[in-house]
């Protein structure tokens, strides 16, 4: 199956499932478009999936005190992003790439180790499962698609506005 992330599995007999936490921030429209189409497990009509996740979302947000552990069982300093001025020009050149100039490429043969060292790269790659040794290109696509995110990368807040009903 093509894409990172679609890893869902199921049938409309015994149900779907999607495994882990998942971003569910604004740009799933087509996600959100699916979910107001089905019905409420746990609320009457005309509640939808769509409804029932954002309740359970608005009530209950993400937020961690620990989100990097270290020196068994220490939280370790996780205030900043670790980005030195160098990997912060890095991670935009990067984006400004044409993704033609990306094949075969890995992230650690882009960036170099104080960047695979940083707490940007930890938390990046614990939220979107990437190795080292991932494809550059994908990289870029999910940062692209998750940069509205930076500001809660180190809480796992969203940071972001919440999706308004129309």
């Amino acid at each position: 199956m093509a894409g990172g992330s679609l890893d869902g599995s199921g049938n409309p007999e015994t149900g779907y499932m999607v495994r882990g936490g998942r971003e569910m921030d604004f740009t799933y429209e087509n996600f959100w478009d699916l979910f107001q189409d089905i019905p409420a497990l746990e609320m009457p009509a005309p509640y939808s999936t769509l409804d029932e996740y954002r309740i359970a979302n608005d009530t209950d947000p993400n937020y961690s005190i620990a989100r990097l552990i270290h020196k068994q069982g220490e939280i370790k300093d996780f205030s900043q992003l670790g980005l030195s001025k160098a990997n912060q020009l890095a991670l935009i050149r990067l984006l400004l790439k044409p993704k033609e100039e990306l094949d075969d490429i890995t992230i650690e043969e882009y960036f170099d180790d104080s960047f695979l060292s940083s707490n940007f790269w930890t938390f990046w790659r614990t939220m979107f499962a990437f190795e080292n040794w991932h494809s550059l290109l994908e990289f870029k696509l999910y940062t692209h698609r998750f940069l509205h995110a930076l500001d809660g990368l180190n809480d796992m807040s969203d940071g972001i506005p919440k999706i308004q009903s129309v």
